[in-house]
């Protein structure tokens, strides 16, 4: 008799087959080094979430003549979380610690920057507010789903447009290389 020529070998041998390369890639996957998580600079245990319904919420709640409202903090000190709803336009700032990455909500406007800004003041710690973007400026059009991030140390403006709110979440996180 030939060597597995039965169904039932064949079958046996194939279950032999496929339990020694899974057994050898169990082997190899073992073998590798895991990403070292203690090593990233911001570490693998702290994870912020703020629901739908918490962004709402704070709207919900906020004065009527309100600009927007401050989020909690992130649990590591690296980002910090604002809902805004903007009806006329905001002064010109600029961050020197922190990036901007803001996500419009709902409403229309733009955000115009530039890396120039004559006149402000600090208003705190690497922080500037008023004077007026100089150099050559550039417009971004804001609508619901955009994304725009503003690096630290970039000045800008943002204008809403038409009568509805421009409402958008901000997600300041602190510039590479910045302490905390």
């Amino acid at each position: 008799m030939r060597y597995g020529t039965r169904p039932a070998q064949r079958f046996a041998l194939a279950v032999l087959f496929v339990a020694g390369v899974a057994g050898t890639s169990m082997a190899i996957a073992q073998k590798r080094r895991p990403y070292p998580m203690s090593d990233h600079p911001i570490g693998s245990e702290i994870v912020d979430r703020i629901a739908p319904s918490e962004m709402k919420g704070m709207l919900n709640y906020m004065a009527a003549d309100s600009r927007g409202a401050i989020l909690p903090q992130s649990l590591d000190g690296r980002a910090k979380y604002t809902i805004n709803a903007r009806r006329d336009p905001s002064e010109p700032e600029r961050h020197a610690e922190w990036d901007d990455v803001m996500i419009v909500q709902s409403g229309y406007g733009y955000v115009d920057w530039s890396t120039r800004i004559k006149g402000g003041a600090r208003y705190g710690p690497g922080e500037w507010r008023g004077g007026v973007l100089t150099g050559q400026t550039t417009t971004l059009d804001l609508e619901p789903g955009v994304v725009v991030r503003i690096p630290a140390g970039v000045s800008h403006v943002i204008r809403p447009l038409g009568a509805a709110p421009l409402v958008y979440l901000v997600l300041k996180e602190r510039a590479a290389g910045k302490s905390q």
